[in-house]
């Protein structure tokens, strides 16, 4: 060695080893649960053991119908199996990288000089390199893919249980638009046999002008509101056929969601922590941040030196004469100076997986926030609709008493008409609540996310996900 040598080497040793023990030191991503052990609206409610999806546990076959075609048909979950597809392909690539690569070369030439001499050169080479994975990296770059595999496969499941939220809020609009209609188209019947009676009343000369202007007036504002009732079913329906990759003759828009769908509520509320692991954007955010945590690691340890060995066989023939070399090389490499370059990359890794770990905290706690409140809306939702059963109830005996006195000559047109309409706003008032208790149950369903057994493969719907 000479003597420069002597003096390079170890300086270049020493500045390696000061820029692999300059990294940061990781964060801490431990999470604070700070919310109750238990959803505070919830009660005395405990989690129930449900393994089949919350679409199909509803009574209309045609919700979850149109929900499991969807998924086969759907834009979204496509893209979605595709990512999955694709986060496979590239945990594949990561596992392949530590073993053999081999190449296998060949040449053939011929050359002839100014004699008139030719001299044919043949060469064959095998070469092999296999990487020692001394420090760890390639290995942290598998478990990275591994855990971008989970955040695929938990973004498939967000996508599927996304979708069936999508289709019965749309359910939930036709249903509730359909009754409606049906409702005023009821409410118009009762009132045009009103205005016959008040005309007839009119001509006899036991009610006035005024009486027969307003039951007209009735008659025509109950009219003018299904054309808007009509528009929003068929929104609604064309949302279904959208999400559902199905055409509008195959939905049979006659007989399709009629009525507003009775969502059970046979909900599965355990513990906040639960979400963690039924919620799939959760699951997605865990994952995500073990894949940061991952890489962070590769970063730290592509500061370290890296070890391969390779060997090679040749064998060569020059105008016949036949050659044959084998070797074998272990060979070492260590970054000591890169303008910064590998420490910012430790840097930029390390706030990735400090952005990945709040992000997780935060969307936890959302969640569970979430989940509360709509706990509370279904609650004071159902009190709602048993209040209105009973006022509806109440108005309708009101109705017939004043149809009765009206019928008998004693009253005028005038309380009839203040029963039917309380009546009408109370039917109304009703119809609406309960489609407000079918969206609320649904959104319910979602927040506490895929409460079944685990989600099925995008690639084998058969299966479980190959992470």
């Amino acid at each position: 060695m000479t003597p420069a040598l002597r003096h390079i080497l170890p300086a270049c040793l020493a500045a390696g080893l000061w820029s692999c023990a300059g990294a940061p030191e990781a964060p801490d991503l431990a999470i604070a649960k700070t919310t109750p052990a238990t959803y505070p609206s919830a009660g005395a409610r405990t989690a129930n053991a449900l393994t089949t999806p919350w679409w199909t546990r509803s009574p209309p076959r045609a919700l979850a119908a149109a929900t499991e075609t969807a998924f086969d048909a759907a834009p979204d979950i496509a893209v979605a199996a595709a990512r999955f597809d694709a986060a496979r392909a590239r945990k594949a690539e990561a596992e392949a990288a530590r073993w053999f690569d081999v190449v296998v070369s060949g040449r053939a030439s011929a050359s002839e000089d100014s004699d008139g001499d030719v001299d044919e050169t043949l060469r064959g080479a095998v070469d092999a390199t296999l990487p020692l994975d001394i420090s760890g990296r390639l290995r942290a770059l598998r478990n990275a893919a591994a855990a971008d595999v989970a955040v695929a496969a938990a973004d498939f499941d967000a996508a599927r249980l996304a979708l069936a939220q999508n289709i019965a809020l749309q359910a939930a609009e036709a249903g509730e638009t359909a009754e409606l209609d049906a409702l005023i188209a009821a409410q118009i019947e009762v009132s045009e046999t009103l205005l016959r009676l008040t005309e007839l009343r009119f001509a006899q000369g036991q009610a006035s002008i005024v009486d027969v202007l307003q039951q007209r007036n009735q008659l025509a504002s109950l009219a003018e509101q299904r054309p808007s009732l009509a528009a929003r079913r068929r929104a609604a329906l064309n949302a279904i056929s959208a999400l559902t990759g199905a055409n509008l003759d195959s939905l049979d828009t006659r007989s399709a969601f009629l009525t507003t769908p009775e969502i059970n509520n046979d909900f599965a509320i355990g513990a906040p922590e639960d979400l963690l692991d039924t919620r799939p954007d959760l699951r997605s955010a865990k994952a995500a941040l073990d894949a940061a945590d991952a890489r962070y690691g590769a970063a730290l340890r592509d500061r370290l030196p890296s070890l391969s060995f390779t060997g090679s066989a040749v064998a060569s023939a020059v105008s016949g004469s036949p050659q044959e070399l084998v070797s074998a090389t272990a060979s070492t490499a260590l970054t000591v100076f890169d303008t910064g370059a590998k420490r910012a990359a430790v840097q930029r890794r390390r706030a990735e997986l400090e952005e990945a770990g709040a992000a997780y905290v935060r969307d936890w706690l959302a969640a569970v926030a979430g989940v509360d409140s709509l706990i509370a809306e279904e609650r004071q939702t159902t009190d709602a609709i048993a209040l209105s059963d009973e006022r509806l109830a109440t108005a309708r005996r009101l109705l017939e008493a004043a149809q009765r006195r009206y019928r008998q000559g004693a009253s005028d047109f005038l309380p009839v008409l203040d029963a039917v309409q309380s009546v009408q706003q109370q039917e109304r008032a009703n119809l609406s609540l309960r489609a407000d208790l079918a969206r609320t149950r649904i959104n319910l369903h979602t927040a506490l996310g895929l409460t079944e057994a685990p989600g099925r493969s995008p690639t084998d719907p058969t299966q479980g996900y190959d992470t």
